[in-house]
């Protein structure tokens, strides 16, 4: 073979590899996180206790994390797009069980759940608020918003305790969570 035909060879195997490594960047898609969840224990600023994917039945409780429950306890975020007001949406999904919490169509004092990740009632606009020199995070219903028009946020109301769905309150530290 030639110098000219490998060099043609050379250079249309390198177009192609190219084009194929460009259309699988563009066609993967995003593995990361969207902030402000980072894949952590998500626990209330008032009780300490985080939201426990690892209970019989699909309602949340918010307990302390003895030995061993880690990643029962653990929950980590899957972008949703932005609202209006510029705030992330996020679905938080269990690590254990891949469900996301839920707002089930709750209204005020309902409990959280947790289900398949399909519907708005499983999205949550996120408010970051500033703590003790921290940061931690207001969880707003997206669904109780859009279908219901309902201000609903988590809230922790006991350690253990069913996480309930309260009229929002970035004031109130039992919805902060972190």
């Amino acid at each position: 073979m030639s110098f000219k035909v490998r060099w043609r060879v050379r250079k249309a195997m390198a177009f192609a590899l190219l084009m194929v490594a460009m259309v699988a960047g563009f066609a993967a898609p995003a593995q990361a996180d969207d902030p402000p969840p980072y894949g952590a224990l998500y626990t209330d600023a008032y009780y300490f206790g985080s939201i426990n994917a690892n209970r019989p039945g699909t309602i949340l409780l918010s307990e302390t994390c003895l030995a061993g429950c880690y990643n029962y306890q653990r929950w980590h975020s899957l972008g949703a797009g932005k609202s209006p007001s510029g705030h992330s949406i996020i679905k938080l999904q269990s690590y254990l069980t891949n469900q996301c919490i839920s707002s089930h169509a709750s209204t005020a004092g309902g409990t959280a759940y947790s289900s398949a990740c399909s519907s708005h009632y499983e999205n949550w606009e996120v408010y970051p608020v500033s703590h003790n020199g921290g940061t931690f995070y207001v969880f707003k219903s997206w669904g109780a918003w859009v279908h219901q028009g309902l201000h609903l946020c988590l809230q922790a109301n006991g350690n253990p305790a069913y996480v309930r769905m309260e009229p929002c309150d970035t004031g109130n530290n039992r919805q902060r969570w972190g």
